[in-house]
């Protein structure tokens, strides 16, 4: 039992009103998504990947012969133009990425996949590969899809939410 179902038994003990159980769930969220990050990262510490730069290499291989705006990922992610730019300086640094001057709009900037990063993501595919299929060994096909389905309902509702007055 962890020490958060712990904390909830104990008050409900007391006797409170409260609804324990979705506040445990959303921990349990918490601590899931943590727990992910923290083992893709240690995984991958030694290609120098975190979750965010695959995500963000992804999307800008996806967007290859126009190139993506960093502002972009920066709303597709929900990520602060900040960490963004963080992000693809390390990219950069690692010659992943080119930038280049948007033709379009001189004050913004496209980014691109480089060769070095084209080949990059081949390298990292088959020990990505194995890293899924060993996380998410635990349930079947028919639960990733009930969960992906329950997770985007979630999702949408809190990014759609308004804030309570």
């Amino acid at each position: 039992m962890s020490t958060v179902q712990k904390l909830i038994n104990d008050h409900q003990n007391l006797d409170f009103d409260y609804p324990y159980q979705d506040i445990y769930l959303i921990r349990l969220l918490q601590t899931t998504t943590n727990a992910l990050a923290g083992h893709f990262e240690s995984n991958f510490a030694k290609y120098q990947l975190n979750d965010m730069r695959l995500l963000m290499l992804l999307a800008i291989q996806s967007k290859h012969e126009h190139g993506i705006r960093p502002s972009e990922l920066s709303q597709l992610f929900h990520i602060s133009r900040v960490n963004i730019t963080r992000q693809l300086d390390a990219m950069t640094k690692n010659g992943w990425i080119e930038r280049k001057m948007d033709p379009k709009d001189r004050r913004s900037q496209q980014l691109f996949l480089t060769r070095k990063g084209q080949q990059f993501l081949k390298q990292v595919a088959t020990p990505l590969q194995q890293h899924l299929i060993k996380v998410l060994s635990c349930i079947s096909q028919d639960e990733k899809n009930v969960l992906l389905n329950i997770l985007t309902k979630l999702n949408n509702q809190i990014t759609n939410d308004q804030p309570l007055e």
